[in-house]
């Protein structure tokens, strides 16, 4: 009973997580359809199931049989004519394959959770894979990553701040961007798979910091790897990183420069991979097919009104706890965890990056997704202005009702069927008043 006891008292912020989002999905029915809503959601879900199933790695029947054709099939008439394909005929995909290859491992328990329930008799109509049985296994299997990276960055937090506030600041932080949306509503989506990616590599600098060791090298290099194969520009973090640690990375050179040599194999390996994947879904090799596509950077011509402040996806608008958070990192009154500055170049790198892309919308996307998974610079900035006796509870009640209007956003965006889309700013303000009354 002690030992139970102790996993709940040492991960207890993780399970709240969890509890959260379960909580959430109550509100609604829970379909197949549903689950795999979007365009990004079943190309992802599709190579895991391709290489679960079929030991390959050619989506063209994964994609076929996948829940919620609608998204490249509009006329409904089974000619799939929004889905990019080779003049084979076979369906292609630009995507990383990280998000996928987290959804492997589950998807193969989720399976075989099915055959247990058919042999007890339970029937379904849906194709192997894409029954609500293995598709809610997934679902709740990268939930329990994310839980786990909150439950680590509290961890690291509560290293440089109490624990009540570590608490309240990652729940807002949670709450107030695009990420719970992205965890509840849309979770076989990239971004919770990347803030996991990101947390695990700010943990293992902090130790790499403290006292390097070529282990640590090449653990880094095997979690840069997969934040490349979970989304590429994030691979940019490494040299805000290495800049904030130059004394370790000297020594380790210095002194054990095979650890380095090492790490830099694991990380050329695992670009390879990705690679080869490419080339058996797009049909050449590239480690960036968005590049090879229509969907390029024009990096002098920043979008920057649509991403800051648009009602499609602006980061201020749809979130605006992070203007409270950016003020509380850049005033720095409090002394910030070891990596910070590093991460707050990084996520404004990000915005810029999206700023550039050639599609600043996002796609479909409720707010700035991309910069959402920079959550925990972001609960950095809400903590530094928890820490001013004289401001402390202006900023968390001024928090809370930045996450009350994100939350409402979501509520009669998502839920009356992208209502607000083709509305302005007053006519949306208006709208949010009108719920609430």
């Amino acid at each position: 009973m002690s030992y139970v006891r102790r996993i709940f008292l040492d991960n207890w912020f993780g399970m709240l997580c969890a509890l959260c989002v379960i909580a959430y999905m109550q509100t609604r029915l829970i379909g197949e359809d549903y689950l795999l809503y979007g365009w990004d959601a079943q190309y992802y879900y599709s190579l895991a199931h391709s290489m679960a199933f079929d030991a390959d790695l050619d989506i063209t029947n994964n994609l076929l049989d996948c829940p919620g054709k609608v998204s490249y099939d509009w006329d409904g008439d089974g000619t799939f004519e929004q889905a990019p394909k080779l003049p084979s005929g076979q369906f292609t995909s630009k995507y990383p394959m990280g998000l996928s290859v987290f959804e492997y491992p589950f998807l193969q328990i989720g399976r075989l959770l099915r055959h247990i329930a058919v042999g007890a008799g339970w029937q379904t109509g849906s194709p192997w894979g894409y029954s609500r049985l293995e598709m809610s296994t997934v679902f709740l299997g990268l939930l329990l990553l994310f839980c786990h990276a909150m439950q680590l960055m509290y961890r690291l937090l509560t290293l440089h701040f109490s624990g009540w506030k570590v608490a309240i600041a990652l729940l807002l932080a949670w709450g107030g961007t695009s990420m719970f949306f992205f965890t509840s509503i849309m979770m076989f989506m990239a971004h919770a798979a990347a803030f996991t990616c990101l947390t695990w590599i700010w943990v293992i600098w902090l130790k790499f910091r403290e006292k390097p060791t070529p282990f640590l090298v090449i653990l880094l290099a095997v979690l840069f790897g997969l934040l490349f194969w979970i989304r590429p520009q994030q691979i940019l973090l490494l040299f805000p990183l290495a800049l904030a640690s130059s004394q370790p990375f000297l020594t380790t050179i210095r002194h054990q420069w095979w650890g380095w040599l090492a790490g830099i194999g694991v990380g050329l390996f695992m670009l390879l991979i990705q690679a080869y994947v490419y080339s058996r879904c797009q049909g050449y090799w590239t480690l960036f097919a968005y590049g090879a596509t229509e969907e390029r950077f024009s990096l002098l011509r920043p979008a920057w009104y649509i991403v800051l402040f648009g009602v499609d996806c602006g980061w201020f608008w749809h979130s605006p706890i992070v203007v409270f958070s950016l003020i509380g990192v850049l005033f720095r009154h409090a002394k910030l965890p070891p990596g910070s500055t590093a991460m707050l170049v990084h996520m404004l790198v990000q915005l810029y990056l999206v700023m550039t892309w050639s599609s600043p919308y996002q796609g479909y996307t409720f707010g700035c997704r991309m910069v959402s998974e920079s959550m925990g610079i972001i609960a950095v900035g809400i903590l530094v202005l928890f820490s001013l006796p004289y401001l402390r509870w202006l900023a968390i009640f001024a928090s809370i009702i930045c996450v009350i209007w994100t939350f409402t956003l979501i509520q009669l965006d998502y839920y009356n069927q992208w209502a607000l889309n083709p509305l302005n700013h007053l006519e949306i303000l208006s709208e949010v008043v009108g719920y609430w009354r």
